[in-house]
């Protein structure tokens, strides 16, 4: 047991160190980067393109540095892999996660947590960028934490050291978040447990990264909550919305609800039951 909780941190160690590097390359471009939008007054137009643009950059830094990490020793050709005949299944991410977000909208309107109204003055032009947008976010996270970290720990040790671990990393770089709580902290956790289960389905990134990307698409630039914490403009919008709500979720939004914690939990034990019936090791059970 002692040999296996110190060959687990060894590469929990590795994997923190390569991810840490890779934050702190990052924060200096973006650093740089703000200092030419700011003093220079050289900008793309919008602060939304802005962001676009650095996360293009952060996906070409992301696979430029964990590609060059021989240690690792992971198949990312395989991890990257999207095939044609799969499209279809891989699109049910981008539906199960729309499903479950209106879901639990239609509930909080139930309870009178929150009301939406349609935001008329609202740009197409602005969604279809948001939509770009979390693409690449969807992307950047999932290969890194899935791809990498996932794939690394269940090749090492088991499915649930990799679910277990790479969960709490996913919520712990979410603490620095605007109005974060332990109900939303709880949220990620779940999340993160999720994503990597819907990896374990395809050991490939993409089922989870489209159920990324529509999870926040549909609850910020669409029903108009905090992503995470993070304000945007909206097709709709709540006005009144209160800042320590466990219903509506507050300032965080729609991941600091209670009514998400039970949705998430049940959505985690039907993947539970996918993944138990088709004999991969469960993520959740107890080893």
């Amino acid at each position: 047991m002692k040999n296996i909780l110190l060959s687990i941190l060894k590469d929990f160690g590795i994997l923190f160190g390569y991810t840490l590097i890779y934050i702190l390359i990052l924060g200096i471009g973006s650093y740089a980067f703000e200092l030419v939008t700011r003093f220079d007054g050289r900008r793309l137009g919008t602060f939304l393109l802005d962001d676009v643009f650095l996360k293009a950059s952060e996906t070409i830094i992301l696979l430029t540095f964990f590609f060059k990490r021989r240690t690792l020793r992971l198949n990312y050709s395989r991890i990257l892999r999207f095939k044609t005949n799969k499209l279809l299944f891989a699109n049910q991410g981008f539906g199960f996660a729309a499903l479950l977000i209106f879901f639990i909208t239609g509930l909080m309107m139930a309870f009178g947590a929150v009301h939406v109204y349609f935001n008329a003055a609202y740009s197409v032009a602005e969604l279809g960028i948001y939509f770009i947008l979390f693409i690449l976010v969807g992307f950047n996270e999932e290969f890194l934490m899935r791809g990498i970290w996932v794939e690394y720990l269940r090749k090492r040790h088991s499915d649930f050291t990799a679910i277990v671990i790479s969960s709490g990393v996913f919520a712990a770089l979410h603490l620095f978040n605007p109005n974060v709580t332990a109900l939303s902290f709880l949220n990620l956790l779940l999340a993160g447990v999720i994503l990597a289960q819907l990896y374990l389905l395809t050991k490939n990134i993409w089922l989870a990264t489209l159920f990324h990307l529509s999870w926040n698409f549909f609850q910020g630039p669409v029903l108009g909550f905090s992503v995470s914490g993070l304000s945007m403009h909206s097709i709709f919008i709540q006005p009144g919305k209160q800042a320590d709500d466990i219903v509506n979720g507050g300032a965080f939004g729609l991941e600091g609800s209670v009514i998400t914690t039970m949705v998430l939990l049940l959505f985690s034990f039907a993947l539970y039951q996918k993944l138990k019936r088709r004999q991969v090791k469960p993520a959740i059970a107890l080893q």
